[in-house]
């Protein structure tokens, strides 16, 4: 009996060693593991840090960027704002230049027809006078005043 307790006891005994043991090796094996996840977490915050400023900095860019896309686009809104008053304007004496000649025009046709009439009155004026001038010169008197040029003056 003896004999199967120190059996036993043996095999108690290099259970608890076998079991230290193996506790031991997966202690080391775990804190090697959590040492390379250490160190993976450690080079992850470092790429994140770096990410993280690289996106900070293409932010600033985007942000300068629009900032300069809304003031070009301002600009440009203003310049054809500006470009379509000059051509109302523009439009708008271009019709008022195109009514002027239009009551120029009128004016001046009733203007050729004033001055054809009035052509024609003086037509009718001179024409007697004509007429007597030639009389006169030709060796007619008209009422004895005239007498023309060289004949007795």
């Amino acid at each position: 009996m003896w004999f199967a307790l120190s059996v036993i006891a043996g095999l108690a005994v290099g259970g608890v060693i076998a079991w230290l043991l193996a506790k031991e090796r997966t202690r080391k094996e775990l804190a090697a593991t959590l040492e390379a996840s250490l160190s993976r977490a450690g080079t992850a915050e470092g790429k994140a840090a770096a990410l993280e400023g690289t996106l900070s900095e293409l932010r600033k860019q985007n942000d300068q960027q629009r900032f300069k896309a809304e003031e070009d686009f301002r600009t440009l809104r203003e310049r054809l704002a500006g470009e379509h008053e000059g051509r109302v304007r523009a439009e708008t004496e271009r019709k008022e230049v195109l009514d002027r000649l239009e009551e120029e025009k009128k004016l001046l046709a009733e203007a050729k027809g004033d001055l054809g009439k009035k052509q024609e009155a003086i037509n009718g004026l001179v024409r007697p006078l004509s007429e007597s001038l030639k009389n006169a010169r030709s060796g007619g008197t008209h009422r004895g005043y005239w007498k023309g040029p060289g004949k007795g003056q």
